[in-house]
């Protein structure tokens, strides 16, 4: 084992952070690897005895650590085990992550601007394979129809999780456009330039809660921006002229008025016969069947991996037979509370509020942008249920967490 007294560990763990932030845009199940790397890299580790006796354990670790093992313990109430497993399988990051980066976390202001930069190139690539990939699949359809949504993202994953690290990289790029001011000019072109080229990517593919998630972030930097207007009365009358033109903007584009349409024309038609295409009315739905349920058990829920089985039962009872398939809880907060009672939606809002403390009082403004982001998902999303979702929220959270808090001294310093 001399040779690894040799390795500049924290080069190789930083190496696996950027091969594993920049395969989310690519794939919803690549990340594995990364999270295989981790864990090679952190048991390969001569002070591992050291690093495990560094474990503070603070209250988001606890949380983390108290939900996974909350989903373990409700296995034994579960009627469905087998489906519980692998809830479980999916739920270790929540083990694992927080493990990792609390006790070894190299990050530094210069590995942060890499690491942004990496994504966002990783995103901008990804978009351009979208744009090729539906033009030598769907052009045949015509222009218009290789751009709709559900086209253009095709070629790599559905576009809800696809945007989510579209916006991610719009957030880093937002924040470092602020930070920097008139530093590294080249940084802020390149910057700037792919702001415009992801917004236009979120435009087209349209996911309603990261658009929402978008116009809280334009509406904080626009307010920033007019900054320079010294009387407070004319800077509201600025900015709320900015917001009007920029909202108009986004509203009037194509695709977004097409998904405005959808959603109120949808959620008029909720009744026995609504479709799973029904992206509006079988989320009211499945909400509103979710609630009947988890008044039955609000306690301690199904057990593990019981609430997609027992949704879809109870809507095949109530006469919902084209949901009774295919149907989610499609929001995580239900899911949670579902699967493992009142104590796991306890634990999940338990887990935003400190994280969010901690980020507050530490200036983390990133984890601050995360943690809303995913906040908004939650709502409309089994989020926490799907590998690209998990495994996304968790690695750059904890990231952000502990950086700066864990780095031993010795050979990997």
């Amino acid at each position: 084992m001399q040779f690894l007294q040799h390795l500049d560990r924290g080069r190789i763990w930083f190496l696996i952070i950027l091969l594993t932030a920049a395969s989310f845009p690519w794939s919803e199940r690549l990340n594995s690897v990364g999270i295989v790397l981790l864990l090679i890299h952190w048991l390969s580790d001569m002070q591992l005895l050291t690093k495990i006796r560094s474990i503070r354990w603070d209250k988001p670790f606890i949380i983390c650590w108290s939900f996974f093992l909350l989903h373990v313990l409700a296995l034994l109430w579960s009627d469905y085990p087998g489906i519980g497993y692998k809830t479980i399988e999916v739920k270790l990051v929540f083990l694992l992550l927080p493990l990792f980066f609390s006790t070894e976390n190299h990050m530094d202001k210069e590995r942060w601007k890499i690491l942004l930069f990496v994504f966002t190139i990783s995103c901008l690539l990804s978009f351009l394979y979208l744009c090729g990939y539906s033009f030598v699949h769907y052009r045949q359809l015509g222009f218009g129809m290789m751009f709709k949504r559900m086209y253009i993202s095709y070629g790599l994953m559905h576009p809800g999780y696809y945007s989510n690290y579209i916006a991610l990289a719009i957030t880093g790029a937002m924040l470092y456009l602020i930070g920097s001011r008139n530093k590294d000019k080249p940084y802020r072109i390149f910057y700037t330039i792919s702001i415009l080229v992801l917004l236009l990517t979120l435009i087209l593919m349209a996911s309603k809660t990261t658009l929402i998630y978008i116009g809280i972030l334009a509406i904080y930097t626009l307010w920033l921006f007019s900054s320079f207007i010294q009387q407070i009365s004319y800077r509201i009358g600025a900015f709320v002229l900015m917001c009007l033109i920029a909202g108009t903007a986004i509203v009037l584009s194509p695709p977004i008025q097409v998904r405005i349409q959808e959603m109120f024309q949808d959620a008029q038609a909720v009744n026995k016969q609504t479709a799973i295409a029904n992206s509006t009315a079988s989320r009211i739905i499945a909400w509103d069947v979710s609630m009947d349920l988890i008044g039955k058990k609000w306690l301690s829920g199904y057990g593990t991996g019981a609430a997609d089985t027992v949704l879809r039962m109870e809507m095949a009872k109530q006469g919902y037979q084209a949901l009774s398939k295919d149907m989610s809880a499609h929001n995580q907060w239900l899911r949670t509370w579902l699967n493992v009672g009142l104590s796991g939606v306890f634990l999940l809002i338990a887990f935003f509020v400190f994280i969010a403390l901690d980020c507050l009082r530490k200036r983390k403004h990133a984890g601050l942008w995360m943690l809303l982001l995913i906040a908004i998902n939650l709502f409309t999303d089994d989020m926490l249920e799907i590998q690209a979702g998990i495994v996304f929220f968790l690695f750059f959270m904890t990231l952000i967490l502990y950086s700066g808090k864990r780095r031993l001294k010795g050979y990997y310093s």
